[in-house]
This record gives C-alpha cells, structure tokens and sequence, in this order.
C-alpha cells in the first residue's frame, strides 16, 4: 500500500489582489441574488455584513485553507506579546489615545503565522450615513492600511432598499492612502476621480 503524502505545509500561495476583489464581488452577489430580503427591507448592516462574510468564507475555499473571515474582530496575534485587543489612533476621532476597534469585516490569517496575514478590511454602511460616521470609518480604514498592514480596505454603502452595494477600495502604497476604484453594481469601474465617487480617504 503506497504511504499517503504528507499534508504540505508553509505559507499559502500569494493572494492577489485581484483575487481578493473578485472574491468579495462574488460574496457580495451571493448575498444581493440568494437573500434579496436582508437587503431590500432595511435590515442592519451588522446582519448583512454577517451573509457576507459567510459567502466570502465560501468564496475563498480555493485559497488554500490558511485564511479566514471574521466580523467585529478585536484581537490581534503580536509577535513576542501573545494576543492583544486591536486598538488604533483613528485621525479627528480623540486621537490622542489609541482605542479599540472592531472591523465590520476583515479577511485575515488569525494565527499570525504569515508576513501578509491581513489581507482585507472592510467597513459598512446601509442608507446614507451622516457625514461624521462615514468620516469615521473612512479613518478607521486609513488607520487599518497604515497600522494594522491590512492589503487592502474596502468601504461598502448599500440602499437597503434592494439597489446594488457600492464598493470604495483602497490601499496603501508609500507610505500614503490612496482610492484604488470605485465599483457600483457588479463589477462596473468608475473613475476615482469623477463626480460617482465616494468620498476619499
């Protein structure tokens, strides 16, 4: 009888990023196509980031088994200090102390065992939030990108009405934040610099 091989081990393949956007694309439309009540009835946002989160978990299966999708996430694995609660200095938002965070949804290996463990953070919003939420999670996402080393960050708005989520995708490139596209409906690009773009980071 032949010996089974063993199980391989190491780091998981590179995630591109493309990999990452299609997979949130198709958890999104899994989410707007198979449970159109959670977002045409003004359900909570938590809920609906909930449905997303398992369908991505699903989207990702191929990935090789090493990452996972967690909602409201506090916890950090630091190299030589264990697990400690995420905390930030969000920008405008009583930064001069740092205060714990929770992500609406972040892609990520929980166990800290690779370079790149944080591959995606997202924050969320159903209608039209006031002015100062939406400033808040956008710095939040900054604060993601620059502290945490998350790939990239995504933020969502969605109608609650049943319309098309809206994506805002950013990543940090020298040191700086930069839009990375816009994408209202399904996979349709819109000019970061127009008018159809969601407010910048």
């Amino acid at each position: 009888m032949a010996d089974c091989p063993a199980p391989a081990t190491g780091p998981p393949a590179p995630v591109t990023d493309q990999q990452i956007h299609d997979a949130l694309q198709q958890a999104l439309r899994t989410v707007w196509t198979r449970e159109p009540d959670l977002v045409s009835e003004g359900v909570n946002e938590r809920a609906v980031v909930a449905r997303v989160a398992f369908a991505l978990q699903a989207a990702i299966t191929s990935w090789g088994g090493k990452w996972r999708v967690d909602v409201e996430y506090d916890r950090w694995h630091h190299p030589g200090f264990g697990v400690i609660r995420k905390a930030l200095y969000v920008d405008g938002f009583g930064a001069a102390n740092r205060r714990p965070v929770y992500p609406d949804l972040i892609l990520h290996d929980p166990h800290g065992r690779f370079q790149e463990r944080n591959l995606l953070a997202l924050e969320a919003k159903r209608g039209r939030p006031r002015p100062r939420d939406r400033d808040f999670d956008l710095a939040k996402l900054r604060a993601y990108l620059r502290e945490l080393h998350y790939r990239q960050a995504a933020y969502l708005e969605f109608d609650g009405c049943g319309g098309p989520p809206r994506l805002q995708w950013f990543q940090l490139r020298d040191g700086q934040v930069h839009t990375a596209g816009v994408e209202g409906g399904w996979q349709q690009r819109v000019d970061p610099g127009s008018q159809e773009s969601l407010p910048g980071l």
